[in-house]
């Protein structure tokens, strides 16, 4: 989370659109910015339930919103990657597009990947081609039956209440095809800047080197059109 804030506070006059964005409230970081369109997607429930959270956040704080957007999507239809596309024609125009998505596709399996990988290439191709994609969830690799767990304890918990399964890339050569494969090229951000500020801003010193090594699956990766 703090990894894809940071990177997106580099960003400056931004189309920003957050895939699946669920009840995180990263948009309120950018409300009232000038320079920037941010828009929230999910599922037509949930965008309906996340709009009021919002907005009920908004008016008791008196914060200006004009820059906010709310819009359900399905990322993996192609058809709604048009509707991302007009809004951008109307409310975007020499902004550059940024698409962002934390923790999503771990739900999709190969075939659901590939799906949204295209889509996102469909959505560039004809509405930006300089469009930017931000996500750590390119870090997260599956682990080896052998290699101590860690971070994935807790995403084994959340696959049990969800009850559905995780699906992850083997390694990062299969990940790194995936993308150049799709028509993109990428490079990874080291995230060791804002996890190491973070980690002295919450007094944790005593666990930087472990904390920085589990930083390592969630590090951004910023992909292009080739």
């Amino acid at each position: 989370y703090y990894s894809l804030n940071y990177e997106l506070l580099n960003i400056d006059n931004a189309f920003i659109v957050e895939i699946a964005s669920g009840l995180t409230p990263r948009s309120l970081n950018f409300i009232g910015r000038k320079d920037i369109v941010y828009v929230e997607t999910e599922l037509s429930e949930l965008i309906k339930i996340k709009e009021k959270i919002l907005k009920d956040i908004i008016i008791k704080n008196n914060l200006k919103d004009k820059n906010l957007l709310f819009m359900s999507l399905n990322p993996l239809n192609k058809e709604d990657m048009d509707k991302i596309g007009k809004l951008y024609e109307e409310k975007g125009r020499g902004k550059r597009m940024v698409i962002i998505h934390e923790g999503l596709l771990m739900y999709f399996d190969r075939n659901e990947k590939t799906i949204f990988r295209n889509n996102i290439c469909y959505l560039f191709e004809k509405y930006a081609k300089d469009g930017l994609w931000l996500t750590s969830d390119l870090s997260r690799i599956k682990r080896k039956d052998t290699q101590i767990k860690g971070g994935e304890n807790i995403r084994d918990k959340i696959s049990k209440v969800t009850n559905r399964d995780f699906y992850y890339f083997d390694s990062e050569e299969e990940t790194n095809n995936f993308l150049i494969e799709g028509g993109f090229n990428f490079e990874v951000i080291s995230n060791i800047e804002p996890i190491s500020k973070l980690i002295d801003k919450k007094s944790l010193q005593s666990n930087k080197t472990a904390i920085l090594e589990l930083a390592k699956n969630y590090q951004i990766w910023r992909i292009k059109l080739l």
